[in-house]
Protein backbone atom coordinates (compact mmCIF):
# COMPACT_ATOMS: atom_id res chain seq x y z
CA UNK A 1 0.00 0.00 0.00
CA UNK A 2 2.86 2.41 0.59
CA UNK A 3 4.82 2.47 -2.83
CA UNK A 4 2.59 5.12 -3.32
CA UNK A 5 3.51 7.29 -0.44
CA UNK A 6 6.75 9.00 -1.50
CA UNK A 7 4.95 9.90 -5.25
CA UNK A 8 2.11 11.51 -3.35
CA UNK A 9 3.77 15.11 -3.72
CA UNK A 10 4.08 14.27 -7.11
CA UNK A 11 1.19 13.01 -8.05
CA UNK A 12 -0.53 16.44 -6.23
CA UNK A 13 1.44 18.58 -8.50
CA UNK A 14 1.34 16.93 -11.75
CA UNK A 15 -2.50 16.66 -11.63
CA UNK A 16 -2.63 19.99 -9.68
CA UNK A 17 -5.16 18.27 -7.08
CA UNK A 18 -6.20 19.88 -3.75
CA UNK A 19 -3.97 19.63 -1.09
CA UNK A 20 -7.40 18.66 1.10
CA UNK A 21 -8.10 16.00 -1.41
CA UNK A 22 -5.28 13.76 0.12
CA UNK A 23 -6.66 13.60 3.01
CA UNK A 24 -9.89 11.96 1.39
CA UNK A 25 -7.97 10.05 -1.13
CA UNK A 26 -5.90 8.22 1.09
CA UNK A 27 -8.59 8.31 4.09
CA UNK A 28 -11.20 6.27 1.59
CA UNK A 29 -8.82 3.46 1.84
CA UNK A 30 -8.77 3.28 5.57
CA UNK A 31 -12.07 3.03 5.47
CA UNK A 32 -12.58 0.36 2.76
CA UNK A 33 -10.04 -1.45 4.88
CA UNK A 34 -12.70 -1.09 7.77
CA UNK A 35 -15.47 -2.93 6.31
CA UNK A 36 -13.04 -5.72 5.01
CA UNK A 37 -12.02 -5.85 8.76
CA UNK A 38 -15.42 -6.49 10.02
CA UNK A 39 -17.42 -8.49 7.76
CA UNK A 40 -14.40 -10.42 6.08
CA UNK A 41 -12.12 -10.87 8.84
CA UNK A 42 -14.45 -13.22 10.71
CA UNK A 43 -14.01 -15.74 8.00
CA UNK A 44 -10.94 -16.88 9.20
CA UNK A 45 -12.87 -18.22 12.05
CA UNK A 46 -14.31 -20.31 9.53
CA UNK A 47 -11.73 -22.12 6.99
CA UNK A 48 -11.56 -19.31 4.94
CA UNK A 49 -8.16 -18.13 6.00
CA UNK A 50 -6.27 -19.08 2.45
CA UNK A 51 -8.86 -17.27 0.65
CA UNK A 52 -8.60 -13.98 2.12
CA UNK A 53 -4.35 -14.14 1.87
CA UNK A 54 -4.77 -14.87 -1.91
CA UNK A 55 -7.87 -12.56 -2.52
CA UNK A 56 -5.98 -9.49 -0.64
CA UNK A 57 -2.37 -10.31 -2.50
CA UNK A 58 -4.63 -9.93 -6.06
CA UNK A 59 -6.32 -6.97 -4.89
CA UNK A 60 -3.43 -4.88 -3.80
CA UNK A 61 -1.52 -5.44 -7.22
CA UNK A 62 -4.77 -4.65 -9.53
CA UNK A 63 -5.12 -1.72 -7.08
CA UNK A 64 -1.57 -0.14 -7.44
CA UNK A 65 -1.67 -0.64 -11.50
CA UNK A 66 -5.54 0.83 -11.43
CA UNK A 67 -3.82 4.02 -9.24
CA UNK A 68 -0.98 4.51 -12.01
CA UNK A 69 -3.57 5.03 -14.31
CA UNK A 70 -5.54 7.14 -12.50
CA UNK A 71 -5.74 11.06 -13.77
CA UNK A 72 -8.43 12.44 -11.50
CA UNK A 73 -9.37 12.42 -7.89
CA UNK A 74 -12.36 10.20 -8.34
CA UNK A 75 -9.99 7.43 -9.61
CA UNK A 76 -8.00 7.63 -7.88
CA UNK A 77 -9.79 7.17 -4.72
CA UNK A 78 -11.72 4.37 -6.58
CA UNK A 79 -8.28 2.30 -6.58
CA UNK A 80 -7.32 3.25 -3.35
CA UNK A 81 -10.54 2.07 -1.89
CA UNK A 82 -9.62 -1.21 -3.26
CA UNK A 83 -6.22 -1.39 -1.70
CA UNK A 84 -7.74 -0.85 1.51
CA UNK A 85 -9.77 -3.97 1.16
CA UNK A 86 -6.60 -6.19 -0.01
CA UNK A 87 -5.34 -4.70 3.14
CA UNK A 88 -8.13 -5.62 5.18
CA UNK A 89 -8.57 -9.28 4.13
CA UNK A 90 -5.20 -9.63 4.76
CA UNK A 91 -4.63 -8.87 8.52
CA UNK A 92 -7.42 -10.79 10.62
CA UNK A 93 -6.25 -13.75 8.32
CA UNK A 94 -2.97 -13.64 9.26
CA UNK A 95 -3.16 -12.53 13.10
CA UNK A 96 -5.77 -15.82 13.31
CA UNK A 97 -3.57 -18.10 12.46
CA UNK A 98 -0.20 -16.93 14.54
CA UNK A 99 -3.17 -16.65 17.41
CA UNK A 100 -3.97 -20.20 17.10
CA UNK A 101 -1.20 -21.71 17.65
CA UNK A 102 -0.73 -22.12 21.45
CA UNK A 103 -2.26 -20.58 24.27
CA UNK A 104 0.55 -18.70 25.71
CA UNK A 105 3.00 -16.13 24.33
CA UNK A 106 0.63 -14.54 21.83
CA UNK A 107 2.20 -11.00 22.60
CA UNK A 108 5.33 -12.43 21.24
CA UNK A 109 4.28 -13.81 17.93
CA UNK A 110 1.90 -11.04 17.32
CA UNK A 111 4.67 -8.70 17.54
CA UNK A 112 6.66 -10.78 15.15
CA UNK A 113 3.67 -10.47 13.00
CA UNK A 114 3.60 -7.10 13.25
CA UNK A 115 7.36 -6.60 12.28
CA UNK A 116 6.60 -8.09 9.23
CA UNK A 117 4.15 -5.76 8.71
CA UNK A 118 6.17 -3.11 9.41
CA UNK A 119 8.92 -4.44 7.25
CA UNK A 120 6.69 -3.94 4.48
CA UNK A 121 5.93 -0.34 5.52
CA UNK A 122 9.99 0.44 5.11
CA UNK A 123 10.96 -1.46 2.32
CA UNK A 124 6.93 0.12 0.23
CA UNK A 125 8.06 4.07 0.57
CA UNK A 126 11.75 3.18 -0.83
CA UNK A 127 10.86 0.72 -3.61
CA UNK A 128 8.30 3.83 -4.08
CA UNK A 129 10.80 6.27 -4.12
CA UNK A 130 13.56 4.32 -6.45
CA UNK A 131 10.59 3.39 -9.29
CA UNK A 132 9.59 7.28 -8.76
CA UNK A 133 12.91 7.81 -10.06
CA UNK A 134 13.34 5.32 -12.62
CA UNK A 135 9.82 5.13 -14.27
CA UNK A 136 7.82 8.24 -13.32
CA UNK A 137 4.80 7.92 -11.31
CA UNK A 138 2.39 5.56 -13.54
CA UNK A 139 4.96 3.28 -14.52
CA UNK A 140 6.99 2.81 -11.78
CA UNK A 141 2.66 1.67 -9.85
CA UNK A 142 2.18 -0.60 -12.85
CA UNK A 143 5.46 -2.35 -12.04
CA UNK A 144 5.12 -2.24 -8.85
CA UNK A 145 1.19 -3.97 -9.36
CA UNK A 146 2.89 -6.25 -11.66
CA UNK A 147 5.58 -7.35 -8.80
CA UNK A 148 2.81 -8.06 -6.03
CA UNK A 149 0.63 -10.08 -8.27
CA UNK A 150 3.81 -12.38 -8.73
CA UNK A 151 3.52 -13.06 -5.02
CA UNK A 152 0.75 -15.00 -5.18
CA UNK A 153 2.13 -18.69 -5.52
CA UNK A 154 4.08 -17.68 -2.50
CA UNK A 155 0.89 -17.23 -0.37
CA UNK A 156 -0.30 -20.63 -2.01
CA UNK A 157 2.34 -22.71 -0.07
CA UNK A 158 1.33 -21.11 2.85
CA UNK A 159 0.53 -23.76 5.64
CA UNK A 160 -2.63 -23.68 7.36
CA UNK A 161 -4.03 -26.41 9.62
CA UNK A 162 -7.02 -28.23 8.70
CA UNK A 163 -8.20 -28.95 12.44
CA UNK A 164 -10.35 -25.70 13.40
CA UNK A 165 -10.70 -27.15 17.06
CA UNK A 166 -8.83 -24.42 19.02
CA UNK A 167 -7.47 -24.87 22.78
CA UNK A 168 -8.03 -21.84 25.01
CA UNK A 169 -7.22 -21.74 28.97
CA UNK A 170 -9.83 -20.87 31.81
CA UNK A 171 -9.70 -18.76 34.44
CA UNK A 172 -8.82 -21.56 36.73
CA UNK A 173 -6.30 -23.11 34.28
CA UNK A 174 -7.77 -25.93 33.13
CA UNK A 175 -7.75 -26.77 28.77
CA UNK A 176 -10.36 -26.60 27.04
CA UNK A 177 -11.50 -27.46 23.33
CA UNK A 178 -13.55 -24.63 21.39
CA UNK A 179 -15.08 -26.24 18.48
CA UNK A 180 -18.45 -24.74 17.80
CA UNK A 181 -19.31 -22.70 14.94
CA UNK A 182 -18.21 -19.10 14.96
CA UNK A 183 -20.05 -16.17 14.11
CA UNK A 184 -19.96 -14.63 10.73
CA UNK A 185 -19.82 -11.44 11.87
CA UNK A 186 -17.98 -9.80 14.86
CA UNK A 187 -20.50 -7.47 16.14
CA UNK A 188 -21.56 -10.08 19.05
CA UNK A 189 -18.27 -9.80 21.00
CA UNK A 190 -19.37 -5.60 21.76
CA UNK A 191 -21.01 -7.57 24.71
CA UNK A 192 -18.13 -7.66 25.94
CA UNK A 193 -16.38 -4.88 28.58
CA UNK A 194 -12.86 -6.21 27.87
CA UNK A 195 -13.61 -5.65 24.02
CA UNK A 196 -14.87 -2.29 24.16
CA UNK A 197 -11.28 -1.63 26.21
CA UNK A 198 -9.16 -3.15 23.65
CA UNK A 199 -11.28 -1.53 20.76
CA UNK A 200 -10.28 1.72 22.36
CA UNK A 201 -6.59 0.90 22.58
CA UNK A 202 -6.64 0.07 19.00
CA UNK A 203 -8.16 3.55 18.04
CA UNK A 204 -5.87 5.31 20.09
CA UNK A 205 -2.95 2.99 18.42
CA UNK A 206 -4.52 3.82 14.64
CA UNK A 207 -4.80 7.61 15.03
CA UNK A 208 -1.80 8.88 13.86
CA UNK A 209 -1.84 6.31 10.88
CA UNK A 210 -4.36 8.19 9.34
CA UNK A 211 -2.64 11.65 10.01
CA UNK A 212 0.82 10.08 7.77
CA UNK A 213 -1.08 8.40 5.33
CA UNK A 214 -2.73 11.75 4.14
CA UNK A 215 -0.13 14.38 5.01
CA UNK A 216 3.17 12.86 6.12
CA UNK A 217 4.90 12.91 2.85
CA UNK A 218 3.38 16.57 2.22
CA UNK A 219 4.39 17.45 6.23
CA UNK A 220 8.10 16.73 5.43
CA UNK A 221 8.49 17.83 1.36
CA UNK A 222 6.92 21.41 3.02
CA UNK A 223 10.06 21.40 5.11
CA UNK A 224 11.94 20.77 2.19
CA UNK A 225 12.50 16.93 1.92
CA UNK A 226 12.46 15.26 -1.51
CA UNK A 227 10.97 11.82 -2.45
CA UNK A 228 13.73 10.03 -1.41
CA UNK A 229 14.05 11.43 2.23
CA UNK A 230 10.85 10.90 2.52
CA UNK A 231 11.40 6.87 2.08
CA UNK A 232 14.34 7.12 4.35
CA UNK A 233 12.05 8.60 7.00
CA UNK A 234 9.81 5.96 6.59
CA UNK A 235 12.15 3.53 6.40
CA UNK A 236 14.52 4.34 9.30
CA UNK A 237 10.68 4.92 11.40
CA UNK A 238 10.34 1.36 11.18
CA UNK A 239 13.88 0.48 12.43
CA UNK A 240 13.48 0.05 16.54
CA UNK A 241 9.97 -1.45 15.87
CA UNK A 242 11.68 -3.80 14.22
CA UNK A 243 14.39 -4.53 16.44
CA UNK A 244 12.29 -4.40 19.73
CA UNK A 245 9.18 -5.78 19.25
CA UNK A 246 9.96 -9.06 19.59
CA UNK A 247 11.63 -8.45 23.40
CA UNK A 248 8.80 -6.03 23.91
CA UNK A 249 6.22 -9.12 23.01
CA UNK A 250 7.69 -11.08 25.41
CA UNK A 251 8.02 -8.00 28.27
CA UNK A 252 3.91 -7.72 27.43
CA UNK A 253 3.18 -11.25 27.77
CA UNK A 254 5.05 -10.99 31.26
CA UNK A 255 3.29 -7.94 32.48
CA UNK A 256 -0.20 -7.84 30.67
CA UNK A 257 -1.51 -6.56 27.53
CA UNK A 258 -3.08 -3.65 29.12
CA UNK A 259 -0.20 -2.69 30.70
CA UNK A 260 2.13 -2.82 27.87
CA UNK A 261 -0.08 -1.39 25.41
CA UNK A 262 -0.66 1.58 27.75
CA UNK A 263 2.52 2.63 28.13
CA UNK A 264 3.30 2.41 24.87
CA UNK A 265 0.98 4.56 23.60
CA UNK A 266 2.10 7.20 26.13
CA UNK A 267 5.16 7.24 24.35
CA UNK A 268 3.47 7.43 21.00
CA UNK A 269 2.00 10.80 22.47
CA UNK A 270 4.84 12.70 23.36
CA UNK A 271 6.23 11.40 19.89
CA UNK A 272 3.22 13.16 17.88
CA UNK A 273 3.09 16.33 20.04
CA UNK A 274 6.53 16.97 19.08
CA UNK A 275 6.58 16.40 15.72
CA UNK A 276 4.02 19.93 14.86
CA UNK A 277 7.19 22.12 17.44
CA UNK A 278 10.03 20.82 15.02
CA UNK A 279 11.02 22.69 11.71
CA UNK A 280 14.73 20.43 11.07
CA UNK A 281 14.13 17.28 9.43
CA UNK A 282 16.63 15.69 11.28
CA UNK A 283 14.97 16.56 14.66
CA UNK A 284 11.73 14.51 13.53
CA UNK A 285 12.80 12.36 12.09
CA UNK A 286 15.10 11.40 15.75
CA UNK A 287 11.97 12.09 17.39
CA UNK A 288 9.91 8.89 14.79
CA UNK A 289 12.72 7.12 16.30
CA UNK A 290 11.40 7.68 19.78
CA UNK A 291 7.70 7.06 18.34
CA UNK A 292 8.70 3.51 17.24
CA UNK A 293 9.76 2.04 20.40
CA UNK A 294 6.10 3.08 22.06
CA UNK A 295 4.50 1.49 18.73
CA UNK A 296 6.20 -1.67 19.39
CA UNK A 297 4.67 -2.01 22.57
CA UNK A 298 1.53 0.00 21.36
CA UNK A 299 0.36 -2.17 18.92
CA UNK A 300 1.25 -5.74 19.69
CA UNK A 301 -0.24 -4.44 23.44
CA UNK A 302 -3.38 -3.58 21.41
CA UNK A 303 -3.69 -6.88 19.44
CA UNK A 304 -2.37 -9.09 22.47
CA UNK A 305 -5.64 -7.37 24.43
CA UNK A 306 -8.26 -8.15 21.95
CA UNK A 307 -7.16 -11.92 21.60
CA UNK A 308 -7.25 -12.04 25.42
CA UNK A 309 -10.83 -10.59 25.23
CA UNK A 310 -11.68 -12.22 22.28
CA UNK A 311 -10.61 -15.77 23.19
CA UNK A 312 -8.49 -18.31 20.32
CA UNK A 313 -11.81 -19.40 18.19
CA UNK A 314 -12.73 -16.04 17.47
CA UNK A 315 -9.78 -14.89 17.09
CA UNK A 316 -9.91 -13.63 13.35
CA UNK A 317 -13.63 -11.48 14.40
CA UNK A 318 -11.68 -10.39 17.29
CA UNK A 319 -8.69 -9.15 15.39
CA UNK A 320 -10.68 -7.59 12.30
CA UNK A 321 -13.07 -6.13 15.00
CA UNK A 322 -9.86 -4.18 16.79
CA UNK A 323 -8.73 -3.35 13.72
CA UNK A 324 -11.37 -2.50 11.34
CA UNK A 325 -12.87 0.15 14.51
CA UNK A 326 -8.85 0.86 14.83
CA UNK A 327 -8.86 2.01 11.27
CA UNK A 328 -12.20 3.67 10.95
CA UNK A 329 -10.96 6.10 13.34
CA UNK A 330 -7.74 6.25 11.43
CA UNK A 331 -9.30 7.16 8.61
CA UNK A 332 -11.90 10.07 9.72
CA UNK A 333 -8.81 11.48 11.31
CA UNK A 334 -7.35 11.03 7.67
CA UNK A 335 -10.08 12.80 6.03
CA UNK A 336 -9.84 15.42 8.70
CA UNK A 337 -6.05 16.07 8.38
CA UNK A 338 -6.05 17.14 5.52
CA UNK A 339 -7.91 20.84 5.82
CA UNK A 340 -6.51 21.16 9.67
CA UNK A 341 -3.18 21.26 8.26
CA UNK A 342 -4.24 23.47 4.88
CA UNK A 343 -5.71 25.76 7.66
CA UNK A 344 -4.09 26.04 11.00
CA UNK A 345 -0.76 23.74 10.05
CA UNK A 346 1.57 20.95 11.23
CA UNK A 347 1.40 22.43 14.89
CA UNK A 348 -2.35 21.94 15.11
CA UNK A 349 -2.45 18.99 13.71
CA UNK A 350 -0.31 16.69 15.54
CA UNK A 351 -1.74 18.13 18.76
CA UNK A 352 -5.34 17.06 17.69
CA UNK A 353 -3.92 13.57 16.93
CA UNK A 354 -2.06 13.47 20.36
CA UNK A 355 -5.30 14.49 21.91
CA UNK A 356 -7.16 12.44 20.31
CA UNK A 357 -5.27 9.48 21.62
CA UNK A 358 -4.67 10.94 25.41
CA UNK A 359 -8.84 10.87 25.74
CA UNK A 360 -9.00 7.56 24.13
CA UNK A 361 -6.52 5.87 26.29
CA UNK A 362 -8.00 7.77 29.53
CA UNK A 363 -11.15 6.25 28.39
CA UNK A 364 -10.15 3.17 27.85
CA UNK A 365 -8.09 2.64 31.54
CA UNK A 366 -11.59 3.93 33.02
CA UNK A 367 -13.71 1.06 31.37
CA UNK A 368 -11.38 -1.29 32.11
CA UNK A 369 -10.67 -1.13 35.73
CA UNK A 370 -12.54 -3.79 36.49
CA UNK A 371 -11.62 -5.75 33.70
CA UNK A 372 -7.57 -5.79 34.27
CA UNK A 373 -7.05 -9.64 35.37
CA UNK A 374 -8.58 -10.32 32.11
CA UNK A 375 -6.56 -8.56 29.89
CA UNK A 376 -3.22 -8.31 32.11
CA UNK A 377 -3.18 -11.94 32.02
CA UNK A 378 -0.84 -13.98 30.18
CA UNK A 379 -3.17 -16.80 28.16
CA UNK A 380 -6.51 -16.65 25.90
CA UNK A 381 -9.41 -15.65 27.60
CA UNK A 382 -12.51 -17.60 28.14
CA UNK A 383 -14.86 -16.84 25.64
CA UNK A 384 -17.41 -15.01 28.18
CA UNK A 385 -20.27 -12.27 27.63
CA UNK A 386 -19.85 -11.19 31.30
Amino acid sequence: MLVIAPMTPVIQQEHRFPVASLGIIFGVSLLTGVVAELFLGPQADRGHERALLIGSVVLAGISSVGSGLADSVLTLTLWRAVAGVSYGMFVPAASALVIRLRVTGVGERIARLQVAEFAGFAAGPFLGALLLAQFGTQNGLIVAGIATLMLVPVVLGVDIPHERQVARVSDSGAVHVDDGDPSRTAFDLLRRREVWVALLLSVAVTAPVGTYSALWPKFLADRGAGPFVVAVSLAIFTLPFMILAPIAGRLIDRIGPLRGSVIGIWIVVVAVVSYGLLGSITAIILVSLIESVGQALAGPGSAAAMARASGARRAGAGQGLARGVGFLGAGLTAIAAGPVYQYWGGAALFACTAAIMVVLVILAQLIGRNRVAVLNGTELGVDTTT
